[in-house]
């Protein structure tokens, strides 16, 4: 549904080394449009311009999206942007098309998601290639419909089929019984079906839901079960999980199994379970979290657990994998991968393996070697870091019609050419197409400065601006002085350097490190003083404007405040001598004991990185007692000193707290130099001047759960 807005990939593509001569461009041009119509795309306007360095700019428009073109002759390079809002699907063939042109193969790529088009012809064909297929897609005919679900229903059985007998190698094992976890009695049990020697375990009756009344019910009714298996047949050593188990009845088997005399009594050794998926995503990642606690309830030494992804045209299912005590467990989990791939039209991706390939070392087999830094060979990444070429700055702005405001084509190509007229740019090319959809795409070119500008025809507007200048000056000029002519908001902004050498850096980047390659480890107690203060001024956040500003989030460091305030009211030279007892940021040790557990790992990368005199920010500093902390560090274990301190956090008390703690310590120590400590979101640095600092760094509190091992609880 394209009602609401539309979305666009913007391909980012490098020609270097080109074999076919780039000017005159009238003959590429020729080229290039020939390739279009080989794709079967129609050139609907083309424009082009000479640019600086004895180039030339062109750009050309189809329904789909557009490609620019930028020369540089002399240097055999050539930088392409293919911007499609339809047609996804053609963005690699247009490349290597655009690459053949130019006759270059050292092409390199990668891809900024950009405007779409309103009203684009090609929406419906490619709604029906791209993104998640509709649930409802089939025939609304209540024959056709039972008709396909019986189809579909008897592939899957078959698949599953075909997917368990592959991997009966990882299953079997030359002890224990042999485990089938099936659903309600009744119902398909295809793993039940293929291992047909086994012993089926049925999803209890009535256990639709969670209720604790069925859940207990249920669990007495299994454990007895199993306990009758074991006493008749012996302890179990495979559990396979047919697809059709609903998580109710897995978190019966968890319940059971969490307890480590059950395990002991029921489980044989070596253990193997298996449980397929067939669920929607948040069914099948709390079919994998049962299986991490399984995991981590067998207490041997190595335990395997994979995660394997199997999919194909007609749909996707998903195997989990514990496997304990199988030093083979990788040649296992290889050939059964590819046995599957070879017996069916499945694709299997593994996705996850945790564990390892577990020896056995004595004291005297265990004899780890430490790396540094200095034992890898760098020199390749540095040369290919010096071997870049910047040519120019690329910048994508996204735009957005500011809430209860409109605007139209008029109001932009205005402000637009407004925009250049105070940059003082001139216009020697300036084109543009309608016939796209709802909106337009204007070309504006200049021998210095290019832009191309697109209006998905509602509220959204996205830019591509290139200049041969690659400071940020030129950039944040032109979008400053265009935001102030019509009523927008910046949703995203992306930047890269142009050029030559696989570049991903600017000029500036590049020109401190030339000065000092071919040295050897800086002499960091070298530096000076003579620095001219950058001045920047402090954001004004709107109230709430964080993400993680939410009630209760900041308790910890409320009370953090509070009690140093109380302090700094009992002790005047709390803030030079007293808070070494004291705790911080929510943290249960003192400063001492945190400054002893960083001082190894600060003195080495921190010392490694900077010398005296030099600039230090940190983000989110908070109170900024861990920036200290690092001062202090730096001076007693590098001999480094004289550093400025900046930092900011969200929260205004904590940077002013920051702030009267280093200038109390500037007062106090002489090689404690105190910048500027602001409130600002350190998501959002945009109002500090570009290369401003030598260091900086952030502290991340730790993820509860980042992978989601434990579900929703």
């Amino acid at each position: 549904d394209q009602e609401d807005g539309a979305a666009g990939v913007l391909l980012v593509v490098n020609a270097e080394n080109t074999r076919v001569p780039l000017a005159p461009f009238g003959d590429i041009e020729m080229s290039l449009v020939a390739a279009f119509e080989s794709l079967a795309l129609k050139v609907l306007s083309s424009s082009s311009s000479t640019s600086e360095g004895g180039g030339t700019f062109g750009t050309f428009v189809f329904e789909e999206g557009y490609v620019s073109a930028r020369t540089w002759p002399e240097q055999n390079y050539c930088a392409f942007d293919i911007h499609l809002w339809g047609g996804f699907s053609m963005h690699e063939s247009i490349k290597d098309a655009l690459l053949k042109v130019v006759g270059s193969d050292e092409g390199s790529s990668y891809r900024v998601v950009g405007g779409g088009m309103l009203g684009a012809s090609s929406w419906h064909r490619d709604k029906d290639m791209i993104g998640p297929r509709s649930a409802h897609a089939e025939s609304c005919s209540a024959a056709s419909a039972s008709a396909a679900v019986s189809t579909s229903n008897s592939q899957h059985l078959a698949t599953a089929g075909t997917v368990l007998k592959e991997s009966l190698e990882i299953i079997k094992t030359n002890t224990g019984t042999a485990l089938v976890v099936c659903g309600p009695e009744g119902k398909p049990c295809p793993a039940k079906d293929v291992l047909s020697t086994s012993t089926a375990l049925w999803t209890c009756d009535n256990l639709g839901s969670a209720d604790s009344y069925n859940m207990i019910e249920c669990e007495n009714q299994v454990l007895n079960y199993l306990s009758e298996v074991v006493s008749t047949s012996g302890r179990i050593g495979a559990i396979v999980v047919d697809e059709s188990v609903p998580v109710t009845m897995l978190g019966v088997v968890n319940s059971i199994l969490g307890s480590n005399f059950r395990m002991d009594e029921l489980l044989a050794d070596p253990l193997r379970f298996v449980v397929l998926m067939a669920d929607d995503d948040d069914v099948m990642r709390r079919k994998h979290n049962f299986l991490d606690k399984i995991r981590k309830n067998i207490a041997n030494d190595p335990v395997f657990k994979a995660e394997l992804v199997l999919a194909s045209a007609k749909g996707r299912m998903e195997m989990g994998i514990v496997s304990a005590d199988d030093e083979d467990f990788f040649p296992r989990l290889y050939n059964v991968t590819s046995d599957i791939e070879a017996h069916s039209d499945l694709d299997v991706q593994v996705r996850k393996v945790l564990g390892g390939r577990w020896k056995e070392q004595s004291e005297a087999e265990y004899n780890p070697r430490e790396y540094r830094l200095e034992d890898y060979d760098i020199s390749p990444g540095v040369e290919q870091f010096l071997g870049q070429k910047p040519m120019g700055r690329q910048s994508i702005f996204q735009l957005e019609v500011a809430k209860d405001k409109t605007i139209s084509r008029t109001d932009i190509e205005r402000a637009l050419l407004s925009t250049f007229s105070k940059m003082h740019i001139s216009i020697s090319e300036l084109k543009t197409e309608t016939e796209i959809g709802d909106g337009f795409a204007t070309s504006m070119l200049s021998p210095t400065t290019t832009a191309v500008v697109l209006w998905d025809g509602n509220s959204s507007i996205h830019i591509n601006l290139f200049s041969h200048n690659d400071s940020a000056e030129l950039s944040n000029t032109f979008i400053r002085e265009l935001m102030g002519k019509i009523p927008v908001n910046m949703i995203q902004r992306d930047e890269q350097p142009r050029g030559t050498g696989r570049v991903v850096n600017f000029g500036s980047d590049i020109a401190p490190v030339e000065k000092e390659s071919g040295k050897g480890m800086q002499d960091n107690t070298s530096g000076t003083l003579d620095r001219p203060m950058i001045s920047y001024e402090c954001p004004i956040l709107e109230p709430g404007s964080g993400e993680n500003d939410i009630a209760g989030y900041f308790d910890y460091y409320d009370n953090d405040r509070e009690r140093h305030a109380n302090n700094v009211k009992k002790s005047v030279d709390y803030y030079t001598k007293g808070f070494r007892s004291s705790s911080f940021g929510g943290r249960a040790w003192t400063y001492s004991e945190m400054k002893q557990y960083s001082t190894e790992y600060k003195a080495k990368y921190y010392g490694d990185a900077l010398k005296n005199g030099d600039w230090i920010y940190e983000g989110a500093s908070g109170e900024a007692f861990n920036l200290l902390m690092t001062l202090e560090i730096l001076k007693e274990e590098r001999g480094i000193e004289n550093l400025r301190a900046f930092g900011s956090d969200y929260l205004a008390e904590s940077a002013k707290v920051a702030d009267e703690l280093f200038t109390a310590q500037a007062e106090a120590n002489s090689w404690i130099l105190k910048g500027k400590f602001c409130r600002a979101d350190s998501t959002d640095l945009s109002f500090v001047p570009a290369n401003t600092f030598d260091l900086a760094f952030t502290y991340v509190d730790p993820m509860v759960d980042a992978l989601h091992l434990f579900g929703d609880d």
